[in-house]
């Protein structure tokens, strides 16, 4: 039974909600990965596929690639809330927000503050 205002999406539902909460890492590394597996840089296997292998053998390494993300993913948010590439943005953000935002907000406040006094005494 589940409780009211709550679903269950099953086990593809959670797979992807794990990716969602890891979508730039996810996306980077899946990137990564297919350029050392294709690619001359890694194992060139574009190049080494039958040509009647091509479009078969590359979904079968997409689908493997895919879970691998998937489990990998949800191995991670085992331990972490977020991904790795995703608590860098987070900081990064945090940073940006304390040296930035915080210190011109506190200016606004004081102009705000100057005009609201000065515009006091004159209607006085």
């Amino acid at each position: 039974m589940v409780a009211e205002g709550l679903e269950t999406f099953g086990a593809v539902g959670t797979g992807l909600s794990w990716v969602g909460r890891m979508a730039m890492t996810c996306y980077v590394l899946q990137n990564l990965i297919f350029s050392v597996i294709f690619y001359d840089v890694g194992l060139g296997l574009v190049g080494k596929l039958p040509a009647e292998w091509n479009t078969g053998g590359t979904l079968a390494v997409y689908v493997g690639v895919a879970l691998f993300l998937v489990f990998g993913s949800g191995l991670w948010l085992r331990r972490f809330s977020r991904g790795p590439l995703e608590m860098l943005m987070h900081r990064a953000h945090r940073g940006l927000v304390a040296k930035v935002h915080v210190p011109l907000a506190r200016r606004r406040r004081e102009r705000r503050r100057t005009r609201a006094e000065r515009s006091a005494v004159t209607s006085e």
